[in-house]
């Protein structure tokens, strides 16, 4: 989170007052990150 830049956090938020003022990079590995805990802490049912 560190490399991210300026950022906020909430409760389970993460504010961003401009996309501008952080790493892309970073910020897509978090959300890739954050998707793949998901499916694994609860995994698809069909």
């Amino acid at each position: 989170m560190e490399k991210l830049g300026k950022y906020k956090t909430g409760k389970s938020c993460l504010y961003l007052k401009k996309l501008a003022d952080v790493d892309l990079a970073i910020l897509k590995q978090l959300v890739q990150d954050a998707y793949e805990d998901m499916k694994t802490l609860y995994p698809p049912t069909s």
